[in-house]
């Protein structure tokens, strides 16, 4: 399955390999020349993860995508409720915890879990748009913040926030994710 549409997928692809569009001629001929290290499409799938601990401060990372109804992981499970992106395990409890931007809205600044403010705090409202994770009070500013998992695709690298790329920019596939059984899916890493 593809991210996105082909020739976007196509323009990635053969930017991580160095080649220009004109170069690729199909996907197949893209998955057959380059090397396992130009492409995540030989990697596994990686899905947005809340750790073991539902402590405020726990960093949220990306993490190889369990297989539902396999080897179901509950820390890769969220629930969208009112612009909260809640633990699924926590949600409806007494403690439920949330993706959390920080009181900061810099480049780079680790986005982590924390208990579920009600009414919701700002570092905690996030906007959904065209698979872009957007930190709701940044939009309409001169620099609207969004989701981030840079450009490495290990177990363990942590999510950040990073200013939202458009659909020009090279780093824009750090920030493109797809919801699917209730898992945050890194776009492009998706098969």
């Amino acid at each position: 399955m593809l991210p996105m549409n082909r020739t976007a997928t196509l323009r990635t692809v053969a930017k991580r390999a160095g080649l220009a569009l004109g170069a690729v001629l199909t996907t197949a001929a893209v998955s057959l020349t380059l090397s396992p290290s130009t492409s995540y499409a030989a990697e596994p799938t990686m899905c947005l993860d809340a750790g073991n601990s539902r402590q405020n401060g726990n960093p949220v990372v990306i993490w190889q995508c369990a297989v539902p109804g396999d080897s179901f992981t509950p820390n890769q499970q969220w629930v969208i409720d009112g612009g909260q992106i809640k633990v699924a395990d926590t949600a409806g409890t007494a403690r439920p915890m949330c993706l959390d931007a920080g009181n900061t809205r810099n480049n780079s600044d680790n986005v982590r879990l924390w208990q579920c403010l009600s009414p919701i705090h700002a570092n905690q409202k996030f906007v959904i748009e065209h698979g872009q994770i957007m930190v709701a009070d940044t939009l309409g500013t001169s620099r609207p913040m969004c989701l981030d998992i840079t450009s490495t695709r290990n177990n363990g690298d942590r999510a950040i926030i990073y200013q939202c790329a458009s659909s020009y920019e090279s780093y824009m596939y750090n920030q493109r994710f797809l919801i699917e059984h209730s898992m945050i899916k890194v776009a492009d890493t998706m098969h």
